[in-house]
């Protein structure tokens, strides 16, 4: 029962991160087909595990260390990652459009990069885990949770309610904000280095889910509630989602197929390419 629960608890904030971030930046960048996975925000995090699974893998480092030693590095990388990319983006004037091409090459040549040495490791006898791919929540343990539960509630509930909020005054445009309110940018640069933080927590602690971010924005708009109130798409409907995704994880859990647990990252990224192909089709209609 306590793997349950600690299995629960962690589906339900990585459904919460993943679909409150999708809602950040499709609400900052005004286009709907952002998310972390699209723009590449996941990507600093995702290369990060992939290095720690690989001394994991070669029995350099334990893998009980590995996910707290991997976090530490991150949090010490985000300041420089976020300093030269965000004065990229915002004085190269970037555009989204760009970012998220660069987002969808970025995640193509990891997944390369990753088959690669999936090979490598397979001809010397060895197996890399594939988590960083094919998400699930198989070898949470009480620690990761405690970790977990510590930053969801200290510091992403409260940034996130005060990133809301100042989010919101996107209903007046851009270009009004940038001449009446001169910290515009500032609030728009901490938004960037929320999203790095929350997105690397998520997948070093359960992996990366592809297109959560980019389904549950969408479908939560379904709902009058959602349309144009950014706090509540993202505290209530972060909520939800991340329900949703605890829900999902259950079923894959309790049952399996042929004895074997389909991941259930694995569903979240059939959804997702549908769920493009069919944005994309009602813009070009549009």
């Amino acid at each position: 029962m306590e793997y349950e629960l600690l299995r629960f608890i962690t589906a339900f904030m990585t459904g919460f991160i993943f679909s409150t971030s999708g809602s950040l930046l499709q609400w900052w960048t005004q286009n709907p087909l952002a998310d972390p996975t699209t723009m590449g925000i996941t990507v600093p995090a995702m290369v990060l595990w992939l290095i720690s699974s690989s001394l994991v893998s070669l029995g350099l480092i334990s893998d009980f260390y590995s996910g707290p030693i991997l976090l530490f590095i991150y949090l010490s990388l985000l300041t420089l990652i976020h300093i030269f990319f965000a004065n990229f983006f915002y004085k190269k004037k970037v555009l989204v459009e760009n970012t998220i091409l660069m987002g969808v090459a970025a995640n193509l040549a990891l997944a390369a990069i990753f088959s690669l040495l999936q090979f490598l490791f397979m001809i010397q006898g060895k197996q890399l885990p594939s988590q960083i791919l094919v998400a699930h929540f198989k070898f949470i343990n009480s620690e990761q949770v405690f970790l977990l539960l510590f930053l969801f509630l200290c510091v992403i509930i409260p940034s996130l309610w005060n990133l809301t909020k100042k989010l919101q005054l996107l209903l007046f445009g851009k270009e009004f904000l940038n001449g009446m309110l001169p910290a515009w940018k500032d609030w728009e640069k901490w938004v960037f280095l929320y999203l790095l933080f929350v997105s690397g927590v998520a997948i070093f602690l359960g992996g990366n889910f592809s297109f959560w971010g980019l389904i549950m924005p969408h479908f939560l708009r379904k709902f009058t509630i959602f349309k144009i109130n950014l706090w509540k798409e993202c505290i209530i409907g972060g909520f939800l989602a991340g329900l949703l995704l605890s829900s999902l994880d259950w079923i894959c859990y309790s049952y399996p197929i042929f004895g074997a647990e389909i991941p259930v990252g694995s569903v979240t990224a059939v959804l997702g390419p549908i769920l493009l192909i069919y944005i994309l089709k009602k813009r070009l209609i549009s």
